[in-house]
């Protein structure tokens, strides 16, 4: 039952019926399954001292940092509020996957979600628009989006579909036989083709980094020093041709903004030595005479602001 909740707790982080289904809309929908997950959690282990297990040194410390995140905090309270539904999706979910077979198995359910999300945003490029992805992409000037609260922006879509690659190739291609090969191509070309829609030169960058070194694991000397020279130059000349890759950074309005918003996350992070508190910062920035929040669009930048250095 621990494992049964905690996937669900998955599916229906990447899914959101709650953001597309009429029915559903506004309802909380994992709060209660995380409660599930918890009392399974508990009866599962009751026969130990303490329901945190502490077996590897990782869980210590998501321990600390999660005691530091609430510590440094301005409100102590809001942040332990904030905080904790995160603390319990991580201990349910390294409780309940403590064995191989079950590890597999989630591993391979996050990547159908993944799939599944870039199924949603191909699919209404094609008239079967279940999440009100085409009204999303129309906002963002045919940059796809789908009607969800995660990825309704191209970016986070890309960010988080381009991750269905790799992983790909190592459950159907690496170490494989000929069908699972060929099996996996559809969904990795439904996957890029998604990213390639998305026309965010961050996932392009971030994509290629990823499956290069996907690629390299189990090769050679000699078979990776000739994807290292493909990528210094077949591979950068392929991305030059990408969508928005070919735009001159230096005159583009959305990474001006962004650097912005870096340059006041330093000064925060400057400032305070224990940053502005968990999620917290904010950036604020002048754009044509109007002062509107500014994404750092970076986890380390925001970190570093939120909680200091």
């Amino acid at each position: 039952m621990d494992f049964f909740a905690a996937s669900a707790i998955l599916v229906l982080y990447y899914i959101r019926p709650q953001d597309w289904v009429p029915g559903l809309a506004g309802a909380n929908l994992i709060q209660p399954v995380a409660l599930i997950a918890m009392m399974a959690v508990i009866l599962r282990r009751r026969t130990r001292n303490n329901t945190f297990s502490g077996r590897v040194p990782h869980d210590w410390l998501m321990l600390i940092y999660g005691a530091y995140i609430v510590y440094t905090a301005p409100d102590f309270s809001e942040a332990l509020k904030g905080f904790l539904p995160l603390g319990v999706f991580y201990w349910v979910t390294i409780e309940s996957l403590d064995n191989r077979r079950r590890l597999g198995t989630y591993l391979r359910l996050w990547l159908g979600m993944l799939f599944c999300v870039a199924g949603f945003a191909v699919m209404s490029l094609f008239g079967f628009d279940l999440t009100g992805a085409v009204e999303m992409t129309e906002r963002f000037k045919g940059r796809l989006a789908i009607g969800t609260w995660i990825h309704g922006n191209p970016n986070s879509l890309a960010h988080t579909v381009i991750v269905a690659i790799p992983i790909c190739y190592f459950f159907m291609i690496w170490r494989q036989n000929l069908i699972k090969r060929l099996q996996a191509l559809p969904l990795i070309s439904m996957a890029a083709y998604c990213v390639y829609c998305a026309q965010s030169r961050g996932a392009f960058v971030a994509g290629a980094i990823i499956v290069a070194f996907a690629i390299l694991i189990g090769r050679g000397t000699f078979a990776r020093g000739l994807v290292i020279v493909f990528l210094a130059t077949a591979a950068t000349a392929m991305l030059s041709t990408l969508p928005r890759m070919n735009e001159d950074l230096r005159s583009d309005e959305g990474v001006q903004g962004r650097i912005m918003a870096w340059e006041i996350a330093r000064t925060a992070s400057r400032r305070d030595t224990t940053g502005e508190g968990w999620k917290k910062f904010e950036a604020y920035i002048s754009y044509q005479g109007e002062i509107i929040r500014k994404a750092t669009h970076s986890c380390y930048v925001r970190v570093a602001a939120d909680l200091g250095y």
